[in-house]
């Protein structure tokens, strides 16, 4: 009897640990861009080429993980420190200009609603000029 009753409580844990587990990878969002000219992200300059990512935001470190389309290599990680509700446009990345260099200050995720930045400096305190050279990336096949 007693091996039945661990028997059933180890197949109940593991059960819930398999469906708690699912659950919380629900979350994550995976999908692809294409970059038509360099651009620095976090530490990291991307050059134009084709990218995925791989994003958890209910994760506590907030990474998005970017790997290089052909190769499955990781090539950046970057932190996302700050997020936003938002309602509008698709999911996207959103670049800016600081000097003469392309910065990804943004992620955009219409599947959750939120806009989840690592730039704060450039995407909150843009100037005239700065705004007027922002520019979107789409993000490709962004799912859940």
């Amino acid at each position: 009897m007693k091996i039945i009753t661990k028997a059933t409580l180890f197949a109940t844990v593991l059960l819930a640990t398999c469906f708690f587990a699912g659950a919380a990878n629900a979350q994550v969002i995976q999908g692809t861009f294409a970059l038509q000219h360099s651009a620095r992200w976090g530490q990291t300059v991307l050059p134009a080429g084709d990218y995925r990512l791989r994003f958890d935001p209910l994760a506590e470190t907030r990474l998005v993980v970017v790997t290089n389309a052909k190769n499955n290599k990781t090539v950046a990680f970057v932190s996302t420190r700050i997020a936003e509700d938002t309602t509008e446009g698709g999911s996207v990345l959103i670049i800016g200009q600081r000097g003469n260099q392309r910065v990804i200050h943004s992620l955009r995720l219409a599947e959750l609603g939120q806009v989840f930045i690592s730039d704060p400096e450039l995407a909150h305190g843009r100037r005239a000029e700065e705004v007027k050279n922002t520019e979107t990336v789409p993000l490709l096949d962004a799912k859940k």
